[in-house]
């Protein structure tokens, strides 16, 4: 890390203001109505409390830790209506997302990338083109990618395979809200190819990442089969989900190419990508800019507009811009100090 690994005064300070701002941004956010997909997620979680099983008694395509999610903020705000308690949880969920996307970018670049990241996530996640922020797969996918990358890149000494165990399982864990996150697995694993010299050690940390990533299928499957639905769970989960892949309605084009943040959004991936080339490295910036691209380009293919990608491609997006902030102000830096010395040798 660039900075002092201990968190100073002024950044818990910071954190603190950024939160009021946060709630400043959103209070009216609390008193949304729920959409269409919110409804139908409460309306499924209403029959699970009645001792429904999904997908055995329920009939629905969606990844099943969003059930639990609407679940579990129901049980928490159980005195509220139904709008208040999937909007309370969500709001302490982005909260704690803060806290999450601040240690990130502390620890890839420094505490003043991490206080500019978590100011810009703040900025784009409540103003985004759903007018609203809504508790959609895609926001909550948001925390549980970055847990994911956060033990990827920041791996402790011996600890390794310990670190990509956890990796691979969040990541698991992150394609039960939304399923298509399966398909960024070949991501990290070539990071883990690049990163260790051995190849004894590449094949052993991509195993262990690996193996995280089965074991959570492997609860998965045994879910099903403890609540005898293996059938309909393959059919709906893993079949639906990936069929409905192929015949989209080119969502990104609604979502991304005709809102505001376009322009932005290409920036940063070709800015990015041309880093990439200076730089040569396979860095944690490159892991957010392939993954983010990675989710782009899947987008292109779903059918529904219920998923809410653009919420999950704000934290990459604001992270990135970023580091290229501080990147391009310490060339800036460089750039006028050579000049004013070179003068000084002329004088």
């Amino acid at each position: 890390m660039a900075d002092d690994k201990k968190i100073q005064k002024k950044e818990l300070f910071f954190l603190s203001i950024l939160i009021i701002f946060y709630f400043f941004l959103n209070f009216k956010f609390l008193f949304l109505e729920l959409n269409k997909t919110e409804r139908k997620l409460y309306e499924i979680v209403t029959l699970i409390k009645n001792g429904q099983i999904p997908y055995k008694n329920i009939t629905d395509n969606t990844p099943p830790f969003n059930y639990y999610l609407y679940l579990i903020a129901d049980k928490l705000f159980n005195t509220y209506t139904m709008e208040g308690n999937i909007r309370n949880f969500t709001n302490f969920y982005i909260i704690f997302f803060i806290l999450l996307i601040y240690i990130f970018s502390r620890l890839l670049a420094g505490k003043t990338v991490a206080m500019l990241s978590s100011f810009i996530y703040v900025v784009l996640i409540s103003k985004n083109p759903y007018l609203g922020i809504y508790s959609l797969p895609g926001l909550f996918a948001q925390f549980l990618v970055f847990l994911s990358l956060l033990f990827l890149i920041f791996i402790e000494k011996e600890y390794e395979h310990v670190d990509y165990f956890l990796s691979g399982f969040f990541l698991g864990v992150t394609s039960y809200i939304i399923f298509s996150i399966k398909f960024i697995i070949f991501i990290p694993i070539i990071y883990i190819f690049s990163l260790w010299e051995k190849f004894g050690d590449k094949i052993k940390y991509i195993l262990w990442f690996i193996s995280g990533f089965i074991f959570m299928e492997l609860l998965a499957v045994l879910w099903a089969i403890k609540n005898s639905a293996l059938q309909e769970f393959i059919r709906f989960y893993f079949v639906n989900n990936f069929l409905s892949m192929f015949h989209g309605l080119n969502v990104i084009f609604s979502e991304l190419l005709l809102n505001k943040y376009y322009l932005l959004f290409v920036l940063v991936f070709f800015v990015g990508l041309y880093r990439w080339f200076v730089v040569k490295k396979f860095d944690g910036f490159l892991i957010l800019l392939l993954i983010s691209i990675t989710v782009s380009i899947i987008a292109l293919f779903q059918q529904k507009k219920d998923i809410g990608f653009v919420y999950l491609l704000i934290p990459f997006i604001s992270v990135m811009i970023s580091v290229l902030l501080k990147e391009f102000i310490l060339w800036i830096m460089k750039y006028t100090a050579r000049i004013f010395s070179n003068e000084g040798k002329y004088k």
